[in-house]
């Protein structure tokens, strides 16, 4: 019985097109969550103790659960955030189910696993976590930017119609394998699939409210609440064999015999969508990408030196994590060109991140007809707006047509590729993240007041010349400078500091939050950056934490020998 019903709740979970969906989306935190779910929702009904999961493995106690739970739960939030609110959610809907079915007690086992195991997650994560608590950083580092071009129906919802797979009728079928043992199971088999329903109709809700424009917070991917609803299923689905083999039985003929066979269809009816994907090996994604097309944002840089690139459109198809500029619009930046593996994690939103999203809000309300020279002190070069995450991909996101105006009226932007997709500008007023200021440059940066449009359109750092093109990786450039100059660093960090010919340059804070160095006398400048102390202690206590945990995990486990020898 238990591997007939663990047969039938995997190829279930494996049939749901959730994930191949996200393969499709290239939503690689929703894949992690896909394979995580279960693990999820296997501990925390494991730790409601109730019938047949109390007998399932020799009992261990709460805190080795909460401590080895927690670690898996840190390295899974390391790439996908959002798990840490995941997890409580679920143990919170498994218990409003023991609530529906009469079995409470058991319930609050749950509850303080998952938030034993979220509160071990956060502290694994010092400094980051303790970071967002003291800087203030925005919801969209863990919940994200929600999606507004292409918001999930009910019915999308409901049969996890998340990209490509699960369209039509067929993508109901796996509701239907599911209700079995609502009706004809009996006990816990009744019990726990009341629990697994109750989960589900839960992240269902939740991601149905994450769509609503009322809603004003992003629940992370759509993935993050649907993965434990289709575990949730899976585990109906095999509740149900077991009822089939132990409650039907106890039931007159009648319509209830026929329900197996239903089921059985169900199921071998929503296997065929994902069989006739499964061939070609890509599951619908994209074969190329724009990279082709954006080689020169990275060919620039030895010309025009070290310059950022901002990535504004649907949170859905940009290459690279970043922060709300408005409803549904994305904005990200990086800082070589095309976006990499690095950039899929948003920096905090504290500091100059938010002067971008207020110089483009001053062009989307027509304040500024200068953009460019808003961005410049910035360091920005390019501004790409895309609406796909790739050429034919099927997944055109349109951009809001404030944020297509606002851009296309700048006087010092020019655009350089235009594609029904994808459309790049340059900025004629840029100037290289390291450059030497003039004089009355110099004077305007001065003012900590800086950064409104009149100033803009007053200060111009077109053609400043880059300084310290001989760099290292990102904390260490060197280069010549001119005695009597101002050097300007577009960084927001006070812990930059420049030696010239062995002597330290005086630094001064510049429009209110860069760098500026008064150069008295040339020569050859090194520019480097020290980490402050604070960090190194803080990443040791995040080394010692998970020494300190992983140690106890360890020493348990050789406990467990000993005691079974």
């Amino acid at each position: 019985r238990a591997t007939n019903a663990r047969l039938a709740g995997l190829v279930t979970y494996l049939a749901i097109p959730l994930p191949y969906d996200a393969i499709a989306r290239g939503r690689w935190g929703g894949l992690l969550m896909w394979a995580a779910a279960p693990w999820i929702v296997r501990l925390l009904v494991r730790a409601i103790g109730d019938v047949p999961f109390d007998a399932a493995r020799r009992p261990r106690s709460r805190l080795r659960t909460i401590v080895a739970f927690g670690l898996l739960l840190a390295v899974l939030a390391a790439f996908v955030p959002f798990a840490a609110v995941v997890v409580p959610l679920v143990a919170l809907a498994l218990a409003l189910g023991g609530v529906l079915v009469g079995q409470w007690r058991g319930s609050s086992g749950a509850l303080v696993t998952a938030l034993g195991a979220t509160a071990v997650a956060v502290v694994a994560h010092l400094p980051w976590a303790l970071g967002f608590v003291t800087t203030g950083t925005h919801w969209s580092a863990i919940g994200g930017v929600r999606s507004e071009s292409a918001p999930l129906g009910i019915a999308d919802i409901l049969r996890f119609h998340t990209g490509p797979l699960g369209g039509g009728p067929v993508g109901f079928v796996f509701l239907v394998v599911a209700a079995l043992p609502l009706v004809i199971g009996r006990d816990w088999r009744l019990a726990w699939a009341t629990r697994a329903w109750t989960l589900a109709l839960a992240c269902w809700s939740l991601v149905w409210v994450g769509q609503q424009s009322w809603f004003k917070f992003a629940l992370g991917p759509p993935e993050a609440l649907l993965a434990p609803a289709a575990a949730a299923l899976a585990l109906s689905a095999a509740l149900g064999v077991v009822a089939f083999e132990v409650d039907l039985r106890g039931y007159r003929f009648g319509w209830r015999q026929v329900a197996p066979l239903v089921t059985g269809f169900a199921l071998a009816l929503g296997i065929v969508p994902v069989l006739g994907s499964i061939f070609g090996g890509r599951w619908n994604a994209p074969d190329e990408s724009f990279a082709p097309v954006l080689t020169f944002l990275h060919d620039d840089q030895a010309a025009a030196g070290p310059f950022r690139t901002v990535w504004i459109g649907d949170p859905d198809v940009l290459p690279a994590a970043g922060w709300r500029l408005d409803d549904g619009v994305e904005y990200a930046v990086s800082d070589h060109g095309l976006p990499t593996v690095e950039d899929r994690w948003a920096a905090p939103s504290e500091g100059p991140t938010h002067l971008l999203a207020d110089a483009l809000r001053l062009a989307e309300h027509r304040e500024t007809s200068r953009l460019g020279r808003l961005l410049a002190p910035m360091g920005i070069r390019y501004l790409v707006v895309q609406a796909e995450s790739a050429p034919g991909s099927d997944d055109v996101r349109p951009i809001a047509p404030d944020v297509e105006r606002a851009l296309a009226e700048q006087l010092d932007l020019q655009e350089v590729l235009v594609d029904p997709t994808l459309h790049v500008y340059r900025n004629a007023a840029f100037a290289p993240l390291r450059t030497e200021l003039t004089s009355a440059a110099a004077s305007a940066a001065a003012n900590p007041s800086y950064f409104d449009a009149a100033s803009a359109a007053a200060l111009d750092l077109g053609n400043a010349p880059p300084l310290l093109t001989d760099h290292s990786g990102y904390t260490y450039a060197k280069g010549a400078v001119n005695a009597g100059s101002t050097m300007y660093l577009a960084s927001g960090s006070s812990q930059w500091s420049l030696s010239v010919a062995g002597h330290d340059a005086p630094r001064t804070t510049a429009f209110g939050w860069a760098n500026a160095f008064r150069i008295d006398q040339g020569g050859t400048a090194t520019l480097s950056f020290k980490t402050p102390i604070t960090r190194y202690a803080l990443l040791f206590v995040q080394v010692a934490i998970w020494f300190v945990l992983l140690r106890a995990l360890w020493q348990w486990r050789r406990d467990d020998k000993a005691s079974s020898s």
